[in-house]
């Protein structure tokens, strides 16, 4: 399996430049290469599209007759399910081809308009059947970073205490990290146009 990756690895991988101008011709390399990928991306999606709007007539008939067989075997089920199940000691039956079967779904609640049932339950006193969530807020703590570099070193308000405190109470949290001065190195190929066509 290493083996594997080192080939897979050593297969694309390319020269580093050696200058500006192969810098350059790398970069137009890569556009041709992203602008290949995108055309066959392209043509596999109008492929796809394709054979899904041929297939749908075939599909949506065969859903249709899937459901009325199914409807039919549950409509005779029904009406013999004390002889099927021994009066209701089973909740499967053997048909030879296949078998069929009751299910007790479990419990659950159905909730329509969600803010005025929370409303509701608030008014008549049931709050505790409401449940909130609680998560960390991500932009305030950045909000307090950035509040703390704009805090002048000589500034010693009760608000600017209040916020060393806070950033320092922030500091000692190990399972909190503020990501700062991350670099993503970029390359934009240039888009060109020869006889109407994007290249």
């Amino acid at each position: 399996m290493a083996t594997r990756k080192k080939t897979t690895a050593a297969a694309h991988a390319h020269l580093v430049p050696a200058d500006r101008d192969q810098a350059s011709a790398a970069v137009r390399q890569l556009g041709d290469l992203q602008r290949a990928q995108a055309a066959r991306l392209a043509q596999l999606d109008a492929a796809i599209a394709e054979l899904q709007q041929a297939a749908a007539p075939t599909l949506t008939a065969l859903g249709g007759q899937i459901e009325a067989l199914h409807h039919a075997i549950q409509t005779w089920a029904e009406g013999h399910r004390a002889e099927l199940t021994g009066n209701h000691k089973t909740k499967t039956v053997n048909l030879i081809t296949g078998e069929i079967s009751w299910r007790q779904r479990p419990p659950s609640v159905t909730v329509r308009n969600a803010e005025t049932t929370v409303t509701y339950l608030y008014q008549v006193g049931l709050a505790s059947l409401v449940r909130t969530t609680e998560e960390v807020n991500k932009q305030a703590i950045l909000d307090l970073h950035s509040a703390l570099e704009r805090l002048d070193d000589a500034d010693d308000s009760e608000s600017a205490t209040t916020l060393r405190g806070k950033a320092a109470a922030l500091a000692t949290a190990a399972t909190i990290k503020v990501n700062r001065g991350l670099e993503d190195f970029i390359v934009s190929p240039s888009e060109t146009v020869v006889d109407g066509v994007l290249q």
